[in-house]
C-alpha cells in the first residue's frame, strides 16, 4: 500500500534516550504511571490486564495513515507518521494526567479498592450473594435510600463523588449488598434509576442478552485451524454492512500478490523476495 509516505515506529520510541530500550506494552504501561490508578492502597501498582498501549498505537496508526493520505489528496504531499506505545499510554490518560498537572499531587488510591484514585463513593463494584454489581455515578444518599441503608439518608450525602469516609461508605454498602443476589439489587436499583450493571466474567458475558443482540460474538472459517470464534465488529455501517472477507493470513500467504499489485515487482523479483529475503 503506497501512500507516498512513511511509518516510522509501532513499538518503542523512534528517537531520545529510550532509544536503545525495548518496546513492549507492559513496559510502556508502567512508564506512562497507569500502574498507580489501579490497585488498592498500599498494594502494588497494577497494570491493565489488557494490552492498552499495543491497541491503542494499532488503532492510532490506522487513523494517521487516513489522516496521511487524505491529507496527501489535498496537498499531494506524502509524509511520515511517527507513532510508539510510550506516548499512546501516557495520552490515554489524558484525564487524570491533566488533573495532576493542575492538583500538584499524585492520586492516592482507596483502601477499599474503589477503581479510582481520584473518585468516591458509591462508585465502584460491592459483593453480593451470587456474584458482584457495579455502581456508577449515582448520589450516595439515592442508593442508600434504595438499599435501606438510613445512616446514609441525609443532605450531606446527595453528591454522586464524596473523597471523605470513602472506604468506610463502601465497606457499610457492601455488607447491605452482600444479603441480596445481583438480580434482586439490580431489579431495586434500575427501578429507581440508579446506575448500576452486573459484572460479568467471560462466560456470563458471551451469554449476555445485549452481547448476542449486538452481535458481538462471531465465528468464521481459516484454512488450517477451521472455525474460529472471536469478537464481533465494534461499529455498524448502515449501508455497508460488515463482514470477514478473509480470515487472517498464513505467513506469506499474499506475499506475492501484495508486492505484484502495489510495488509493481514482476515474477523474478518476487521470487528472489521470498526465495532469498532480499529487499533491494
Amino acid at each position: 500500500m503506497n501512500i507516498r509516505g512513511k511509518i516510522k515506529s509501532g513499538h518503542g520510541v523512534a528517537s531520545g534516550p529510550y532509544l536503545k530500550r525495548p518496546g513492549q506494552d507492559l513496559l510502556a504501561q508502567s512508564i506512562s504511571g497507569g500502574a498507580f490508578l489501579n490497585g488498592k492502597k498500599g498494594d502494588l501498582p497494577v497494570v491493565t490486564a489488557v494490552g492498552q498501549a499495543d491497541l491503542l498505537t494499532s488503532l492510532f496508526i490506522v487513523q494517521s495513515v487516513l489522516a496521511a493520505i487524505y491529507a496527501r489528496n489535498t496537498s499531494g504531499k506524502g509524509q511520515k507518521i511517527e507513532a510508539n506505545l510510550l506516548n499512546l499510554a501516557v495520552g490515554f490518560h489524558v484525564q487524570e494526567v491533566t488533573a495532576f498537572l493542575h492538583k500538584g499531587e499524585n492520586p492516592e488510591r482507596s483502601e477499599s479498592g474503589i477503581p479510582n484514585p481520584w473518585i468516591g463513593a458509591p462508585y465502584g463494584l460491592y459483593d453480593t450473594s451470587s456474584g458482584y454489581i457495579a455502581i456508577g455515578m449515582s448520589s450516595v444518599r439515592k442508593v442508600a435510600k434504595v438499599i435501606g441503608l438510613e445512616k446514609y439518608n441525609d443532605e450531606q450525602f446527595n453528591s454522586n463523588n464524596i473523597i471523605e469516609n470513602r472506604d468506610e461508605i463502601r465497606r457499610d454498602f457492601n455488607n447491605v449488598f452482600k444479603t441480596k443476589s445481583t438480580d434482586e439489587w439490580l431489579e431495586l436499583l434500575l427501578a429507581d434509576d440508579v446506575w448500576c450493571s452486573e459484572v460479568n466474567s467471560f462466560t456470563e458475558m458471551v451469554e449476555d442478552p445485549q452481547i448476542k443482540h449486538n452481535n458481538m460474538i462471531m465465528e468464521y472459517e481459516h484454512l488450517t485451524v477451521g472455525t474460529v470464534k472471536t469478537t464481533g465488529f465494534l461499529v455498524s455501517f448502515s449501508e455497508t454492512p460488515q463482514k470477514v472477507y478473509r480470515p487472517a493470513p498464513l505467513l506469506s500467504e499474499h506475499a506475492a500478490e501484495i508486492l505484484k499489485k502495489y510495488c509493481d515487482y514482476k515474477d523474478d523479483k518476487i521470487d528472489a523476495f521470498l526465495n532469498k529475503k532480499s529487499y533491494s
